[in-house]
């Protein structure tokens, strides 16, 4: 499930969104963090993944209850980076991934 609706960061002035992802003009570390909110006490989000122009740089797993969990990943060209988060099938309904706490910033290299 891809992580989309993300709006900029007036902190990062140089942010290009694009397509529910951001443009990376060059080789950049991504931080990627996300939140989650909801209930029942399960998280049905088994893993978070940082892609680049499609294919994954980096994926950190997730726990039954973890609520907030960061992958970082390094894209040593220009790109459009992407999060996707990894759900059991048949629950995309019972967690919502909050807007406030989740972001991805890009430090240019």
């Amino acid at each position: 499930m891809q992580v989309t609706g993300w709006t900029p960061d007036p902190a990062y002035p140089e942010t290009v969104l694009a397509a529910d992802g951001i443009e990376s003009s060059g080789p950049v570390t991504v931080t990627a963090t996300y939140t989650v909110v909801g209930s029942p006490a399960v998280n049905y989000i088994k893993a978070i993944r940082v892609l680049a122009d499609g294919v994954v740089v980096g994926e950190v797993s997730a726990s039954d209850r973890d609520r907030v969990r960061t992958v970082t990943a390094t894209v040593n060209h220009a790109a459009r980076i992407e999060m996707w988060a990894l759900i059991d099938a048949g629950t995309a309904n019972n967690r919502t991934i909050a807007e406030t706490g989740t972001f991805m910033h890009c430090t240019p290299l």
